[in-house]
């Protein structure tokens, strides 16, 4: 399993952890951003060749954001763009959010609410 392979599943309503199988892959570029998964384990942040080397540089969060942060691609890949912590109140149940929710609603969703509300 030495070839790059890139498989894009984000967004497919995936739940659950990653399957610890992928692991037999040395280079590896999954999508996997905006899923339910709840669980990556921490065989998978030492993988220097995955998501084209990022893996070696921001670990696990190369994969995927940890729960309660976030990131507009749900994955670190640059110095600049690092998962950030949701603001307090708000949370991201799973991981590789690209977005925070407030009190379940994602905080475009209240914005939204609030506006109509406020008219």
């Amino acid at each position: 399993h030495n070839m790059d392979i890139k498989i894009d599943l984000s967004f497919n309503m995936l739940t659950g952890a990653v399957p610890l199988t992928l692991d037999d892959f040395t280079k590896l570029d999954i999508n996997l951003v905006g899923n339910g998964i709840d669980e990556l384990d921490d065989i998978f942040c030492d993988n220097a060749e995955w998501m084209a080397g990022a893996v070696q540089n921001y670990g696990c969060k190369a994969i995927l954001c940890p729960k309660n942060t976030y990131n507009p691609r749900g994955r670190q890949i640059e110095d600049t763009r690092v998962c950030k912590d949701c603001d307090p109140g708000d949370d991201a149940p799973f991981m590789g959010s690209l977005t925070c929710r407030s009190q379940g609603l994602l905080v475009e969703e209240k914005i939204i609410l609030t506006q109509i509300y406020d008219a």
